[in-house]
């Protein structure tokens, strides 16, 4: 939304940000209503507010971050450089990586979003919940809001849930409304947050999935290394939606060892039978 030129656009994809605030605004108030202003202050209750409004102002952070943050796109005077001797397959290389609606070479893995008109680096999708694509420079505050919201929906649901059991069924429509919003997003949201950590840890994105790229050359065969390029190294920034030094940076991407000896003796065969 922030990188839509457009302000009568960018009043419009507001519109779903919007409708997630007021979503989770609604589904707290329910928490609120239906199990915090019902239950006793007792030690294990402190516990779960303390836990739940943590988690909850970390997925606000999150998601202000994801919002707010530029996914990435072309350097301005960017060049292709080929380490290929052919002519002809470096012609090829700049033919497939060239945007007609850019008018300018990309890197490696950056795709053009026709809603920002822009290209964006390693692009996995627009998302229209936070107006923006999800990227090199944010799917971590993408992955890390929606690990927090799975956590704060899982607190909304079990607790809610659990005084309903406990009241044998008898209770306020608040607390009904908490468990069924609750539970609902608890089925849904952790599936999508593990699909974003295993994109990350696997090097992979959502546009090389739609290509059918099975062979994954940008895995580098360590999961841990993997997370160093989008996340860096900081402990600290895989658990707060805080800026940290990436190991990559979105345009050069290293070539898994693996996938180099794969292509060495496809190389050598196709030699072999000429």
């Amino acid at each position: 939304m922030m990188f839509i030129d457009s302000p009568m656009l960018r009043a419009l994809y507001s519109l779903p940000i919007l409708f997630i605030v007021f979503l989770s605004w609604t589904i707290v108030f329910f928490f609120y209503k239906g199990y915090i202003f019902l239950v006793q202050c007792t030690l294990l209750n402190s516990i779960v507010y303390i836990s739940f409004h943590t988690s909850l102002f970390l997925m606000y952070w999150s998601y202000y971050k994801a919002i707010t943050t530029d996914p990435g796109t072309i350097p301005p005077n960017f060049k292709i450089t080929s380490s290929s001797s052919s002519l002809e397959e470096n012609d090829r290389i700049k033919e497939e990586q060239y945007c007609g609606k850019c008018e300018m070479e990309r890197p490696s893995r950056c795709h053009h979003c026709h809603i920002c008109n822009r290209c964006i680096l390693k692009m996995d999708y627009h998302c229209p919940f936070i107006g923006n694509c999800v990227g090199f420079f944010n799917i971590r505050y993408v992955c890390q809001f929606m690990v927090y919201a799975s956590i704060c929906s899982i607190f909304v649901g079990s607790c809610c849930g659990h005084l309903f059991v406990v009241n044998e069924g008898e209770a306020s429509i608040f607390t009904m409304c908490g468990m069924l919003s609750g539970l609902g997003l608890s089925a849904a949201l952790p599936a999508l947050a593990a699909f974003d950590c295993w994109l990350i840890v696997n090097n992979r994105s959502v546009m090389e999935l739609q290509e059918n790229t099975f062979d994954n050359k940008y895995d580098l065969g360590d999961g841990k290394k993997n997370i160093w390029q989008v996340c860096g190294k900081s402990i600290l920034g895989y658990i707060l939606p805080i800026n940290t030094k990436y190991e990559g940076d979105g345009i050069n991407y290293e070539i898994s060892v693996n996938y180099c000896q794969e292509e060495l003796k496809e190389t050598e065969k196709a030699s072999e039978e000429i």
